[in-house]
Formats: C-alpha cells, structure tokens, sequence
C-alpha cells in the first residue's frame, strides 16, 4: 500500500488543525508577539493548502465547507480556551449553525447516489 493511500484519510483533519494553528499564531502576532509568528503562521498556512489540494484532488468539494466550519468551532473554542473570549447568543447560534452543517455535509446520500 502506497504511503499517499494511507495518508488519505488524514488530509482533511491535517489541514484544519494547520488552518486553525495559522488562527492562533496570527492571533499572537496581532497581540504584539514576534515577527515570527507571522512567519510560521505563513509557512503552516502554505502546508495546510498543500493537504487541502490532497483533499480536492480525490473529489471531496464539499470538504471546503467542512473544513470552513471545522475551523471555526476550533477556532471559537480556542479563543474561549487561549484568550478568555466569551461567545454571545447570536455567536452560539452561528457556531450550531455550523455544526449542523457538517452533521448534515457527513450523511450518506440517498439510494447511495453521489453527490455531483
């Protein structure tokens, strides 16, 4: 079995984390840290592209979506978590609009007809 095969299943949860890792560093950087975080953010941003061309080159377009939603309820986590960030009710709507989004994105399609 080829390497890339067993790689497959790993390019979407990768590039989140990367997507997500790029938030924070760029999050830092804002907050008056050093250049260096923009540089890492920058070259983690490029590795989290790289996996995310993984991902669509296997027809998975509608891993974007998951991947956008993903990060934004890492990335809302992580600011409650990191940076002591508090959500408002309309936030809290929005990120469980974004959870039933990829709920919904994840269900098999009917009669086990692909999505085109």
């Amino acid at each position: 079995m080829a390497l890339n095969n067993i790689l497959d299943p790993l390019y979407l949860p990768l590039s989140v984390l990367c997507f997500s890792g790029v938030g924070l560093y760029l999050k830092r950087f804002a907050d008056g840290g050093p250049a260096s975080d923009l540089w890492i953010a920058l070259t983690v941003y490029l590795l989290g592209d790289l996996l995310l061309i993984g991902v669509l080159q296997k027809g998975l377009g509608y891993a974007m979506t998951v991947s956008s939603c993903l990060q934004m309820v890492f990335m809302c986590g992580a600011g409650i978590v990191l940076f002591g960030e508090s959500l408002s009710p309309a936030k809290m709507a929005g990120l469980a609009c974004a959870l039933l989004a990829v709920a919904l994105f994840s269900l098999p399609s009917p009669n086990g007809v692909a999505d085109s």
